[in-house]
Parts: structure tokens; C-alpha cells; sequence
């Protein structure tokens, strides 16, 4: 698996407009979101304890592959993105279906994708330069800490927790 930097640099050239960097925030959540939900109708039920596992291994994950200086924002805010599509789910859990989740799902990648085009942003993806489904998975596995890591740069307030 590549390291985060090398992923990182490769991202932020292809998410310069600040405004694809947002849509792309949106997005991310609800494909998270979605994918949430579905797994908790479907596999299995997401109680507080799971919820409390799931941020504690991607701390744990964040922590140990996160390679900048920012290294503490990023897990912070990547850990808090996901509280938060998690907790939504849990909320909304009670208004949505299956069937819900997945056009919320399909929606949100049409948008992320629709984003590229409107704002003239080639996406990352048509440019892998190695394995497809492993540089897919590698920028998957990645997109949240991309994501906060990108508007935490462009907007000097997202900065919660100075690294020093």
C-alpha cells in the first residue's frame, strides 16, 4: 500500500478548486453515511459499542499510516468526520431504508464525480499509475484523512488542534 504522502500529493493535484474540495466533503459523507446504514440494516446492527470500535481502529489506523505534520488535526477530524456519519445514520436510521441508503449512496458518487467535471478537475482515479483496484482501494481507504486534510489547509479556522 502507498504511504499517505505520496497519496496525499497525488490527491491535492487533482483537488485544487476549493469548491470541488467541499463538494467532495459532502459527498464523502454521505457515501459514508450510506454505507453505514446499509451495513446496519443489513449485516449488522451498529450499537454504541461498535461505533466506539470503529473510531477506535481508525484512530489507531490514522495514527500508525498518517506520515505529515499535521498528523493530529487529520486523526482528529477524520475520526470526528466519521462520528458524525455514524451518528446521523443512527439518528435517520428510523426515516430511511435500504433502499434509502443506496440512492443516497449513488447520488453522492454521481455528485462527487459530476464535481470534476463542473469545476474542471480531472478526478484522481483516471490517473492511477499502478494497480487499479490497489491504488482504488489505497485512495479509499484514504479519502477521509484527504478530505479534512484538504479544507483543514484551506481553511485556517478547521484547525482545532495545532501540532507543534
Amino acid at each position: 500500500m502507498q504511504s499517505y504522502s505520496s497519496i496525499q500529493t497525488k490527491f491535492n493535484m487533482y483537488h485544487e478548486n476549493e469548491y470541488n474540495c467541499i463538494v467532495h466533503f459532502f459527498t464523502t459523507f454521505g457515501v459514508l453515511f450510506s454505507i453505514f446504514g446499509l451495513v446496519h440494516n443489513n449485516v449488522t446492527k451498529i450499537t454504541f459499542k461498535k461505533m466506539i470500535e470503529i473510531l477506535a481502529i481508525t484512530s489507531i489506523f490514522c495514527i500508525i499510516c498518517i506520515d505529515t505534520e499535521e498528523k493530529n488535526t487529520i486523526v482528529f477530524l477524520s475520526v470526528l468526520f466519521l462520528f458524525n456519519c455514524i451518528f446521523t445514520m443512527l439518528y435517520m436510521d428510523n426515516y430511511l431504508n435500504s433502499y434509502g441508503y443506496s440512492i443516497i449512496f449513488t447520488s453522492s458518487v454521481l455528485a462527487q464525480e459530476l464535481s470534476h467535471v463542473f469545476f474542471y478537475e480531472e478526478a484522481m482515479m483516471y490517473h492511477y499509475d499502478g494497480f487499479f483496484l490497489e491504488d482504488f482501494l489505497t485512495h479509499g481507504i484514504y479519502i477521509v484523512p484527504l478530505i479534512v486534510q484538504l479544507l483543514s489547509k484551506n481553511h485556517d479556522y478547521l484547525y482545532i488542534i495545532r501540532d507543534e
